[in-house]
């Protein structure tokens, strides 16, 4: 329905890199938030979805999941820094989804495994200014109300109007009544978007 909105070809990028990918780390901002978490593990049941061909499809944040998104689908599949397995998972991957941060800074101290990582990088943003050398591909909107909003429109772009799961729903819902500017933004309607390639 919104896929008019969406650059034809970034879309067929993406498409391109889930089916074709076998280990997919995705991973948001340090002391994640609703926001951070919802779109986190949002695009993670989508990948589940539509990655046919991935191996292994992990969700990362530096600090790991805060105790009161816990509950949230699939948080128990979260790895955090402390772990020791995330810059080894972030070197293998094949492609790194980036997820409501708008540079590597943000994911300190996994900022430097990111940037040396081989896979394809994408980012999903609605933050002002993202790093455009930092990643193969910026979606990034910072006039809509949040990372969450924008992986609903984004995802239906790609796949469809009935390409969300139960889980994958609730967890981006979840990023839209928390965060801070959803309540004074929340849109019916798909706003524009900015693309990058860095490459």
């Amino acid at each position: 329905m919104y896929a008019k909105a969406f650059d034809n070809q970034a879309l067929a990028t993406i498409r391109s890199w889930v089916a074709k990918a076998e280990r997919i780390v995705l991973t948001a901002h340090l002391n994640a938030d609703g926001d951070a978490c919802g779109s986190l593990l949002g695009c993670t049941h989508l990948m589940d979805r539509y990655a046919k061909n991935a191996q292994s499809i992990v969700p990362i944040l530096p600090t790991g999941c805060p105790e009161n998104f816990r509950w949230l689908p699939g948080a128990d599949r979260i790895v955090a820094a402390s772990d020791g397995k995330a810059g080894t998972m972030m070197a293998e991957a094949d492609l790194l989804v980036c997820l409501d941060l708008n540079t590597p800074d943000r994911m300190e101290p996994l900022d430097q495994a990111f940037r040396q990582a081989k896979g394809h990088k994408l980012l999903v943003d609605h933050h002002h200014n993202p790093a455009t050398g930092e990643f193969d591909l910026i979606v990034s909107d910072h006039t809509i109300s949040s990372t969450c909003e924008l992986m609903h429109w984004l995802a239906q772009a790609l796949w469809g109007e009935d390409c969300l799961t139960h889980d994958a729903a609730v967890c981006l819902y979840t990023g839209l009544r928390t965060a801070p500017s959803a309540a004074a933004s929340l849109r019916a309607s798909r706003p524009p978007l900015s693309w990058w390639r860095s490459t």
